[in-house]
């Protein structure tokens, strides 16, 4: 398939599955009241105004802005890294921003934002010393050794997280939940906190979907094409794990996103990283978009934990991944 054809179905296919998830909640809202209450409000009670622009928007939009992270990182990882098993959860990115915003709630003494900023930030510089730490076991040898490391470090940090949370007391239950992942209870506060890193994060990795393609090639190949090595790879990394670490501060660990939808996307559109990258940041849109409304219905009136629900549908594919690349 060609690629503007494909990322024009992709979007329609993203703006059908908003109007499609704005109708599922715990209290069932007709599709004209929903339109109403988006557009014409005066003609809807307010309690149906609140719950649709003040509840399920706010969520959408932060399931959006998450899915599009994790994924359009995933995919930047691994054209960078030449390996499909990378992502933000197997590179222990995801883990090391989760210990970063763990510690930032456990300082401020509050499972809330504690002045918007700081577990943002700190999830971001764990996230990014995490990578740092992980580069250097691995001695930048073969990029296996990579994920190797990037799975020990994962295992330590969460082993790190648990001891924070085992000492919050009667906050560790609020940051239990955040770290199973959570899309609930997000407000335009959180919209607006995440957005622009991650949109701005986002549009540059599809920027230089070339360069990414080059890397893919390999080190020798990228370095007689004139692309340094050290200062692109790490300009790339670091903005892969910025948009990482602020969708793990908002929404907390939801893993195998990075890995399950660009693998499906290259499978489809083939090896460009100018297509692979906004493709897959659509298709992870939608992928969040929808295990979100499965989260939120599967034992409804309780709510599963989205971070649940893409385990059980990634852990199958990370294991289906390894086997086809042992064979």
């Amino acid at each position: 398939m060609r690629p503007r054809p494909i990322i024009f179905l992709l979007s329609g296919v993203l703006i059908l599955s908003v109007a499609c998830t704005l109708l599922i909640g715990a209290v069932p809202i007709a599709i004209s009241d929903v339109f109403a209450s988006l557009f014409l409000p005066d003609l809807v009670d307010a309690t149906t105004v609140d719950i649709i622009v003040s509840v399920r928007l706010p969520r959408l939009c932060i399931a959006i802005i998450v899915g599009m992270a994790l994924s359009c990182a995933g995919a930047a990882f691994q054209g960078i890294l030449r390996n499909a098993l990378a992502d933000p959860y197997t590179l222990g990115v995801a883990s090391g921003a989760a210990f970063g915003a763990a510690s930032a709630f456990a300082l401020t003494a509050s499972v809330d934002w504690g002045g918007l900023w700081i577990v943002p930030i700190g999830a971001f510089v764990c996230a990014l010393a995490t990578l740092g730490v992980v580069f250097a076991i691995s001695h930048h040898q073969h990029t296996a050794s990579v994920i190797l490391a990037g799975i020990v470090v994962q295992a330590f940090l969460a082993a790190a997280v648990s001891s924070i949370i085992f000492a919050q007391g009667s906050a560790a239950n609020a940051i239990v939940f955040w770290m199973m992942g959570k899309l609930s209870m997000r407000g335009w506060d959180f919209v607006a906190i995440t957005a622009l890193p991650v949109i701005a994060s986002t549009v540059w990795l599809c920027v230089h979907g070339h360069t990414i393609n080059v890397f893919s090639l390999g080190e020798h190949k990228a370095s007689s094409l004139g692309v340094s090595m050290f200062t692109k790879r790490w300009s790339l990394l670091g903005i892969a794990t910025l948009a990482s670490a602020f969708a793990v501060a908002t929404a907390g660990v939801i893993g195998f996103v990075g890995l399950l939808v660009p693998h499906i996307v290259r499978l489809i559109v083939g090896d460009d990283y100018r297509i692979v990258l906004p493709s897959s940041a659509i298709a992870g849109a939608i992928y969040v978009l929808w295990a979100d409304a499965l989260a939120r219905t599967v034992i409804a009136p309780t709510e599963l934990p989205i971070g649940i629900v893409t385990a059980l549908l990634g852990a199958p594919f990370f294991l289906y991944v390894l086997r086809k690349r042992m064979h």
